[in-house]
């Protein structure tokens, strides 16, 4: 199992665009991935599930991955979950 942290910087927090581009990177993988905010985990393979996580800037996500390419996942997702912005950047 690999396990990653990010502290959400985007000012309005996870929302529907990138919580839509958040889960199709997410089906990139076939490894178990789970999502923790507040130590509640949640599977991250539903948009609504993202959604009601309650996201919001400062929060700190625990990014967890086990089975195929793990690394990969942790580290792409960890690595979005940080650095996404509401515009003006190349991930939105």
């Amino acid at each position: 199992m690999t396990e990653r942290a990010a502290i959400i910087g985007n000012p309005t927090g996870m929302h529907a665009r990138p919580a839509s581009k958040l889960l199709a990177m997410i089906k990139k993988y076939k490894c178990k991935l789970t999502l923790e905010v507040n130590n509640k985990p949640t599977n991250p393979r539903s948009i609504l599930n993202l959604l009601s996580m309650g996201i919001k800037q400062g929060s700190e996500v625990i990014v967890k991955a086990d089975g195929d390419n793990e690394g990969q996942a942790a580290d792409e997702i960890s690595e979005y979950l940080v650095n996404f912005r509401d515009s003006g950047g190349p991930d939105e």
